[in-house]
């Protein structure tokens, strides 16, 4: 699975599993999905270009920079040897100096966004929903997009984002929390 999310979304890849069954005389197949990656990747990711937190300050905030640090180390269960990776479209995540983006963020001047790629799960968008949380589920990339105005807002919603950390981390087939 490693070596799948190196291709980050750059080439479409399913994988099907093949049972064959007899009865009696004949015999029947029987195909099971069992990886079925086909979302290529964002042109954002097309025009990938490293950056670095200078540029995400003065793009966004110090303050809002701040916010996303405090939710990088609140969320070390998931994220312990990993990084931030300041690119020019958003700041994702990176282990061992290769791209790991299940999460990622886009500061804006008030706000920011914080993104968990991941499958639709109607669950999990029930309970976003419920919680009133401002979010989006962008199926062709899927992600959901969840829109945090601040530090206190994320400390609100925490056992909830957490849940959509370890929905991208399923993902991502990462079993490291």
């Amino acid at each position: 699975m490693n070596v799948i999310n190196l291709f980050n979304g750059a080439i479409p890849l399913i994988a099907l599993q093949v049972s064959a069954y007899k009865v009696g005389n004949d015999v029947s197949l029987a195909f099971t999905r069992v990886i079925d990656r086909i979302t290529l990747g964002t042109d954002e990711e097309d025009e990938y270009e490293v950056t670095d937190r200078k540029y995400w300050e003065n793009r966004s905030t110090k303050k809002i920079m701040g916010v996303v640090d405090k939710i990088f180390t609140d969320l070390e269960n998931y994220t312990s040897g990993y990084e931030l990776k300041y690119n020019k479209f958003y700041v994702g995540l990176a282990k061992d100096g290769i791209a790991k983006n299940f999460i990622s963020f886009m500061p804006k001047k008030s706000f920011l966004y914080m993104i968990f790629k991941t499958n639709e799960n109607q669950e999990l968008s029930q309970k976003l929903e419920d919680a009133e949380l401002d979010v989006t589920y962008e199926g062709r990339w899927k992600q959901y997009r969840v829109k945090l105005q601040g530090y206190d807002e994320y400390k609100k919603h925490e056992e909830l984002i957490r849940k959509c950390v370890e929905a991208a981390m399923d993902y991502f087939n990462i079993s490291e929390y």
